[in-house]
């Protein structure tokens, strides 16, 4: 599980965020996960950007809600 991901501000647009995000994924799938979600704060729109170019989707009814003032963000594997 991925708690949080911050990118240093000098070091964005490099694609490190991404590979992150891509190497969380990896490790979900190979332990059965068929699905993984992100919770996001809707004024991050650079995350929910990447999040959406990697395919994930607002979840706009999950079963396990995200904290206040959060949206959650799934994707299926």
């Amino acid at each position: 599980m991925v708690q949080s991901l911050w990118t240093d501000p000098s070091l964005r647009r490099r694609g490190i965020a991404r590979e992150l995000k891509r190497l969380g994924e990896e490790w979900a799938r190979s332990v059965g996960a068929t699905t993984i979600a992100t919770n996001v704060a809707p004024k991050n729109r650079e995350m929910i950007l990447l999040n959406e170019t990697l395919g994930f989707c607002v979840d706009s009814s999950p079963s396990d809600p995200p904290p206040a003032g959060y949206v959650r963000m799934t994707k299926a594997l």
